[in-house]
């Protein structure tokens, strides 16, 4: 009977670790969505510590669109709450979106704000990743320099760019617009007949230049 009953303990113990295995062999998603991609196959063993990534899960029935706009064009969200706007992969089609938030702190980076968008009615051709072209009511009072971002740099917390004076690298602090395309606007700090050096890695001020 000792024997029996040792046999009995054994099996539930075997019993409660294949349970343990089929729990944990199961995944739950936390919320509804399309699976992006998948780093396992069925059957695969995955041990932890560290921690693996196996799957991602995006919701298309909720897309949002990420922005940045300057200081100076701000003022425009303060009148307007709903845009329009097209996806490159899908140009024959005008969709729309609103407003859900508008940050009250610039990128530092940038020293831009970053601006979420809703997007009312997703399509099913839509995509995470993709890229859109949001139409925005913007009016310049006058005629700005649009330059590409690329170009920006930093010195001592500041943004701008290096331009060329008497053969040297000069620093010239600048105020930015929006961001259009890979371009920002320029409100002020730079004239269209200075020198803007395109390749200001590694530059700093007083450093000779060659062009």
């Amino acid at each position: 009977r000792k024997a029996a009953r040792a046999n009995m303990e054994q099996a539930k113990a075997t019993l409660a670790v294949a349970r343990d295995w089929l729990r944990k062999s199961r995944l739950i998603a936390p919320s509804d969505g399309t699976i992006a991609f998948r780093d396992v196959e069925e059957g695969e063993v995955i041990v932890v510590p560290p921690v693996t990534v196996i799957t991602q899960i995006v919701d298309l029935e909720h897309l949002k669109i990420k922005l940045s706009l300057g200081e100076k064009d701000i003022h425009i969200l303060e009148d307007h709450k709903r845009f329009k706007f097209t996806i490159d992969a899908i140009p024959e089609t005008q969709f729309s979106c609103r407003l859900t938030f508008l940050s009250p702190v610039a990128d530092p980076a940038t020293r831009s704000f970053p601006v979420e968008l809703i997007v009312e009615k997703p399509d099913k051709r839509m995509a995470d990743g993709m890229t859109v072209r949001v139409k925005l009511p913007v009016v310049f009072k006058k005629a700005t320099i649009k330059l590409p971002s690329a170009w920006l740099s930093e010195e001592n917390g500041k943004m701008g760019f290096y331009i060329v004076e008497d053969g040297k690298a000069v620093f010239k602090q600048v105020t930015l617009g929006s961001y259009y395309d890979q371009r920002v606007e320029i409100l002020s700090g730079l004239t269209e007949k200075e020198l803007v050096i395109t390749t200001p890695s590694g530059l700093k001020s007083g450093d000779a230049v060659r062009y």
